[in-house]
């Protein structure tokens, strides 16, 4: 008796969950700026999504699959390197309209959203930073989190003084 409640538990649960989706036919092809593998994906409160590749183009796209622009965060002009500056990750911080990159270069790099000129950057961490994320705390408040090469969670506590 308990094994078949549980199972009709969970057929109950499964049909709460369950959503209708309709997919659009046929696929629309679309070419893609980036040449890398695309690092994250996110979204933006007014519905935009935003996708960052490995090497640092980023593409704002509407809701319906329309590329809006497209922007770099690598400037090839500014280094004579022999090998391209690569982005691991990026998190934006809507509060303070800031884009935030973390290099393979052990920088975590501030951009204005709207512009994408540079903000900020912090350099010469101990480890590359992999993962980050964002979290509003307060008025002029925040946590960067980033876990790095060497398997380990850090925390960046901003405050306005």
């Amino acid at each position: 008796c308990t094994y078949m409640q549980l199972e009709y538990t969970e057929k109950e649960d499964s049909y709460l969950r369950e959503r209708e989706i309709s997919f659009h036919l046929p696929a629309k092809i679309e070419s893609i700026p980036h040449r890398d593998p695309i690092l994250r994906i996110t979204d933006t409160a007014d519905g935009t999504f935003i996708t960052c590749s490995l090497e640092g183009n980023v593409t704002f796209w509407s809701s319906n699959t329309e590329r809006k622009k497209t922007k770099t965060v690598v400037n090839p002009e500014l280094s004579n390197r022999t090998k391209p500056k690569w982005i691991t990750d990026f998190c934006l911080m809507p509060h303070f309209n800031k884009f935030i990159v973390g290099t393979g270069d052990r920088e975590i790099q501030f951009f204005e959203l709207s512009s994408f000129d540079p903000y900020c950057q912090i350099s010469g961490l101990e480890t590359v930073p992999l993962k980050l994320d964002y979290s509003s705390t307060g008025h002029d408040e925040c946590l960067i989190l980033f876990g790095d090469s060497q398997g380990c969670v850090n925390i960046l506590a901003i405050k306005s003084v």
